[in-house]
């Protein structure tokens, strides 16, 4: 009754303030709503108060009268009487969707809500505070292991990235410990001998000095000319010289079967001129004596023994 005499002082104000204030000639409001705990529903029941030309004006769904959120049209009313209109229309606010609805019409807007203070006479209030918890039951067994499910297909592999930026050259390392030397390696095979150089000439005499350790025997010396001939010296027991004169630039002196090649040697020479000797060497058990100028002689020093 007191919602009832509130409203109609609500709509005598209003028809006392129309000429100066020119308000819409439809003006809505929500009634009240009823909640439903068990469902988590509202149901929201909207009014209007209308001072309109005629008994029965029409505001279709649209731009002027719509619902939001949507959807827009929710059987809302579309035709108004004169005067103040309670029981207008309802609709039904499923809570876990929306908290609320809005009736949009000529401009003004209202909002139903879960609001206490606007629940309808008779509706259900708002729930109390939960009780205490009850102690815990016992645990129960653990249910068995589920089968593993089969393993799904791989997906395809992606394209790859783009190389990224060379970066820089980081700075250098300190240089490490040298290594341990390698083994000696095997000694190689030696080469052919060369042939002899040209023999230069004779430098001039120093002043003896100290006498030294005997030293390797040296190449043999240019050849004098022939000497006279001498007597006839005792034969060394065992040994046999051999010497070869020749009319050419080589001469070979060998020894007979049986003997031994113990040393050799050589000279070229031309009548009135000292000749040069190329090589003088041992070839197996003779020696052999070659000249750049002269003839040569070859010379073999053999022996039995």
């Amino acid at each position: 009754m007191k919602r009832i005499l509130l409203l109609l002082g609500f709509f005598s104000l209003f028809l006392v303030n129309v000429a100066v204030a020119q308000a819409p000639l439809i003006t809505p409001f929500v009634n009240c709503v009823t909640f439903d705990e068990g469902r988590n529903e509202l149901q929201a029941n909207f009014g209007y108060v209308s001072n309109a030309d005629s008994d029965n004006d029409f505001v279709p769904v649209g731009e002027d009268n719509f619902i939001s959120p949507p959807p827009l049209d929710r059987d809302q009313t579309t035709f108004f009487q004169l005067g103040v209109i309670f029981q207008a229309w309802s609709t039904t606010i499923i809570l876990s969707q929306t908290p609320s609805v809005t009736w949009n019409l000529l401009g003004q807007s209202v909002t139903a809500s879960n609001d206490p203070s606007k629940y309808c006479a008779g509706a259900v209030g708002p729930p109390g505070p939960p009780g205490a918890s009850g102690p815990a039951g016992p645990q129960g067994d653990p249910g068995p292991q589920g089968a593993t499910g089969a393993a799904g297909q791989q997906g395809p592999q992606g394209d790859p990235g783009p190389q990224g930026a060379t970066g820089g050259t980081g700075p250098q390392g300190t240089q490490g410990p040298a290594g341990l030397q390698g083994a000696t390696g095997a000694t190689g095979p030696q080469g052919t001998q060369g042939p002899a150089g040209p023999q230069g000439a004779t430098g001039a005499a120093g002043p003896q000095g100290t006498q030294g350790p005997a030293g390797p025997q040296g190449a043999a010396g240019l050849t004098g000319p022939p000497g006279p001939q001498g007597l006839q010296g005792a034969a060394l027991p065992g040994f046999q010289v051999i010497t070869v004169p020749s009319s050419s630039a080589s001469a070979t002196a060998s020894c007979a079967a049986g003997q031994t090649l113990m040393s050799g040697g050589g000279a070229c020479a031309l009548p009135g001129v000292q000749g040069l000797i190329q090589s003088s060497s041992a070839v197996g058990s003779s020696w052999v004596v070659s000249c750049s100028l002269g003839n040569a002689t070859a010379v073999a020093l053999c022996t039995s023994h």
